[in-house]
Protein backbone atom coordinates (compact mmCIF):
# COMPACT_ATOMS: atom_id res chain seq x y z
CA UNK A 1 0.00 0.00 0.00
CA UNK A 2 1.15 3.50 -0.76
CA UNK A 3 -0.91 5.71 1.51
CA UNK A 4 -4.39 4.25 1.05
CA UNK A 5 -3.82 3.09 -2.55
CA UNK A 6 -3.12 -0.52 -3.45
CA UNK A 7 0.10 -1.01 -5.42
CA UNK A 8 0.50 -3.50 -8.25
CA UNK A 9 3.48 -5.55 -7.12
CA UNK A 10 4.67 -6.89 -10.48
CA UNK A 11 7.34 -4.21 -11.07
CA UNK A 12 9.18 -4.17 -7.74
CA UNK A 13 10.32 -6.72 -5.17
CA UNK A 14 10.80 -4.85 -1.88
CA UNK A 15 7.82 -3.03 -0.40
CA UNK A 16 9.76 -0.06 1.02
CA UNK A 17 11.15 3.27 -0.13
CA UNK A 18 14.71 2.45 0.91
CA UNK A 19 16.72 -0.56 2.02
CA UNK A 20 20.11 -1.11 3.63
CA UNK A 21 22.79 -2.85 1.53
CA UNK A 22 26.30 -3.23 2.97
CA UNK A 23 25.47 -0.70 5.72
CA UNK A 24 24.43 1.92 3.13
CA UNK A 25 20.85 3.13 2.60
CA UNK A 26 19.87 2.78 -1.05
CA UNK A 27 16.71 3.42 -3.04
CA UNK A 28 14.52 0.43 -3.86
CA UNK A 29 13.04 -0.33 -7.27
CA UNK A 30 9.75 1.13 -5.98
CA UNK A 31 11.42 4.48 -5.27
CA UNK A 32 13.10 4.45 -8.68
CA UNK A 33 9.68 3.96 -10.31
CA UNK A 34 8.18 7.00 -8.56
CA UNK A 35 11.36 9.17 -8.34
CA UNK A 36 13.48 8.62 -11.47
CA UNK A 37 16.76 10.00 -10.05
CA UNK A 38 16.07 9.21 -6.35
CA UNK A 39 15.83 12.83 -5.38
CA UNK A 40 12.70 12.73 -3.24
CA UNK A 41 12.57 16.52 -3.00
CA UNK A 42 12.83 17.18 -6.74
CA UNK A 43 9.92 18.09 -8.98
CA UNK A 44 10.40 14.81 -10.86
CA UNK A 45 9.44 12.77 -7.80
CA UNK A 46 5.76 11.82 -7.58
CA UNK A 47 4.03 14.04 -5.01
CA UNK A 48 1.76 11.27 -3.69
CA UNK A 49 4.81 9.02 -3.18
CA UNK A 50 6.70 11.79 -1.39
CA UNK A 51 3.97 12.50 1.19
CA UNK A 52 2.67 8.97 1.91
CA UNK A 53 4.11 5.91 3.63
CA UNK A 54 4.58 2.48 2.09
CA UNK A 55 3.08 -0.39 4.10
CA UNK A 56 2.65 -4.08 3.50
CA UNK A 57 -0.68 -5.70 4.37
CA UNK A 58 -2.01 -9.26 4.15
CA UNK A 59 -3.10 -10.11 0.61
CA UNK A 60 -5.61 -12.65 1.85
CA UNK A 61 -6.98 -11.28 5.13
CA UNK A 62 -8.67 -13.53 7.65
CA UNK A 63 -12.25 -13.27 8.88
CA UNK A 64 -11.12 -11.39 12.00
CA UNK A 65 -9.53 -8.61 9.90
CA UNK A 66 -12.84 -6.76 9.42
CA UNK A 67 -13.05 -7.60 5.71
CA UNK A 68 -16.66 -8.78 6.04
CA UNK A 69 -17.68 -5.46 7.63
CA UNK A 70 -15.83 -3.52 4.90
CA UNK A 71 -17.58 -5.44 2.11
CA UNK A 72 -21.12 -5.60 3.50
CA UNK A 73 -22.27 -2.42 1.70
CA UNK A 74 -21.90 -1.84 -2.01
CA UNK A 75 -18.99 0.23 -3.28
CA UNK A 76 -18.83 -0.05 -7.05
CA UNK A 77 -15.88 1.39 -8.96
CA UNK A 78 -15.92 3.04 -12.35
CA UNK A 79 -13.40 1.97 -14.98
CA UNK A 80 -9.96 3.43 -14.21
CA UNK A 81 -10.58 4.20 -10.52
CA UNK A 82 -7.75 3.25 -8.16
CA UNK A 83 -8.53 0.65 -5.49
CA UNK A 84 -8.21 2.39 -2.12
CA UNK A 85 -8.70 1.36 1.51
CA UNK A 86 -10.79 4.05 3.18
CA UNK A 87 -9.58 3.23 6.71
CA UNK A 88 -5.91 3.96 5.86
CA UNK A 89 -4.57 7.47 6.35
CA UNK A 90 -3.04 9.27 3.39
CA UNK A 91 -2.16 12.77 2.26
CA UNK A 92 -4.69 13.75 -0.40
CA UNK A 93 -2.57 14.80 -3.38
CA UNK A 94 -3.06 13.56 -6.91
CA UNK A 95 0.40 12.45 -8.03
CA UNK A 96 1.66 12.07 -11.60
CA UNK A 97 -0.72 10.56 -14.15
CA UNK A 98 2.23 8.67 -15.66
CA UNK A 99 2.41 6.51 -12.50
CA UNK A 100 -1.21 5.27 -12.57
CA UNK A 101 -0.06 1.92 -14.00
CA UNK A 102 1.72 1.21 -10.69
CA UNK A 103 -1.60 0.99 -8.80
CA UNK A 104 -4.36 -1.63 -8.81
CA UNK A 105 -7.30 -0.08 -10.61
CA UNK A 106 -10.71 -1.17 -11.90
CA UNK A 107 -10.34 -2.52 -15.43
CA UNK A 108 -14.12 -2.61 -15.96
CA UNK A 109 -16.97 -0.63 -14.44
CA UNK A 110 -18.63 -2.72 -11.73
CA UNK A 111 -22.30 -2.54 -10.93
CA UNK A 112 -25.07 -4.58 -9.39
CA UNK A 113 -25.97 -5.85 -12.88
CA UNK A 114 -22.46 -7.27 -13.41
CA UNK A 115 -22.63 -9.07 -10.07
CA UNK A 116 -26.05 -10.53 -10.90
CA UNK A 117 -24.59 -11.67 -14.23
CA UNK A 118 -21.97 -13.65 -12.29
CA UNK A 119 -24.21 -14.91 -9.48
CA UNK A 120 -27.36 -15.86 -11.48
CA UNK A 121 -25.77 -18.62 -13.63
CA UNK A 122 -24.25 -20.27 -10.56
CA UNK A 123 -27.60 -20.39 -8.77
CA UNK A 124 -29.53 -21.60 -11.82
CA UNK A 125 -26.88 -24.29 -12.33
CA UNK A 126 -27.46 -25.49 -8.77
CA UNK A 127 -31.20 -25.63 -9.36
CA UNK A 128 -30.73 -27.55 -12.62
CA UNK A 129 -28.56 -30.06 -10.76
CA UNK A 130 -31.12 -30.53 -8.01
CA UNK A 131 -33.90 -31.07 -10.56
CA UNK A 132 -31.94 -33.93 -12.14
CA UNK A 133 -31.14 -35.73 -8.90
CA UNK A 134 -34.09 -38.11 -8.75
CA UNK A 135 -31.78 -41.15 -8.70
CA UNK A 136 -30.59 -40.45 -5.16
CA UNK A 137 -31.16 -43.08 -2.49
CA UNK A 138 -33.03 -40.67 -0.20
CA UNK A 139 -33.90 -37.83 -2.60
CA UNK A 140 -36.47 -36.28 -0.26
CA UNK A 141 -33.75 -35.60 2.33
CA UNK A 142 -30.69 -35.13 0.10
CA UNK A 143 -32.06 -32.60 -2.42
CA UNK A 144 -33.01 -29.82 0.06
CA UNK A 145 -29.82 -30.20 2.11
CA UNK A 146 -27.58 -30.36 -0.96
CA UNK A 147 -29.31 -27.42 -2.64
CA UNK A 148 -29.11 -25.18 0.43
CA UNK A 149 -25.44 -26.06 1.04
CA UNK A 150 -24.62 -25.43 -2.62
CA UNK A 151 -26.29 -22.00 -2.52
CA UNK A 152 -24.51 -21.09 0.73
CA UNK A 153 -21.16 -22.20 -0.72
CA UNK A 154 -21.75 -20.23 -3.94
CA UNK A 155 -22.81 -17.14 -1.99
CA UNK A 156 -19.68 -17.21 0.14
Amino acid sequence: MLGNRTLSRDQFDICAKTTVVDNVTVATKLTELFCPHYNVTSAQCDEYFRFNNVTEIAGIPGAASGILKDNIWSNYLEKGEILEKADRLSVDVSGHKSNLHLYVYADIATSFTVLVGIFFPSVTGIMAGSNRSGDLKDAQKSIPIGTILAIVTTSL
